[in-house]
């Protein structure tokens, strides 16, 4: 993999998505799309089909790898196009026995294009999901500057 030094890579100005995968086959695939192409026009990315980003393509790739339970990750710059996956870190214990949470001290900003989609600036979430494990609860949950509950750290999906 060429990996190109864009503003993606020096500022976070990229967006991504991650679907889940179960036995193969993607969940959710076609909303994930569109929600990746959103964010493509917002942010100047390009067009999903002519980055090869497709559904096609991501067959390809889900047929050169096999997972069972977990995810895959697209990430897209103005120059970069990264497919990676990982396998689920839940196990069913977990949703038995269920997640904890605590809100986050840091605040959403309702105005910012980065509130709204899934980006490559992401510190805040990675620092608070690690605060979240030091303090022993599972994940945070981050408020608007209006109160209103907008994500956790690494949870999410109810627009889908």
């Amino acid at each position: 993999m060429n990996l190109h030094i864009d503003d993606g890579v020096q500022f976070g100005l990229g967006a991504f998505e991650t679907i889940a995968v179960d036995k193969n086959k993607p969940v959710f695939l076609e909303r994930h799309l569109q929600r990746l192409q959103h964010a493509a026009d917002v942010f100047d990315l390009g067009n999903l089909e002519n980055r090869q980003v497709t559904v096609n393509s991501i067959e390809d790739y889900l047929n050169s790898t096999y997972i069972e339970h977990g995810a895959l990750k697209i990430i897209l710059t103005k120059e970069n196009v990264i497919f990676s996956d990982r396998k689920s870190p839940y196990t069913s214990a977990h949703y038995e026995n269920g997640f904890t949470s605590a809100i986050s001290s840091i605040r959403r900003n309702e105005t910012s294009p980065f509130t709204f989609h899934k980006t490559l600036n992401y510190g805040d979430n990675i620092l608070e999901k690690r605060k979240s494990k030091k303090m022993g609860y599972d994940e945070p949950i981050f408020l608007n500057s209006k109160n209103q509950v907008t994500e956790g750290a690494t949870s999410n999906g109810s627009d889908l």
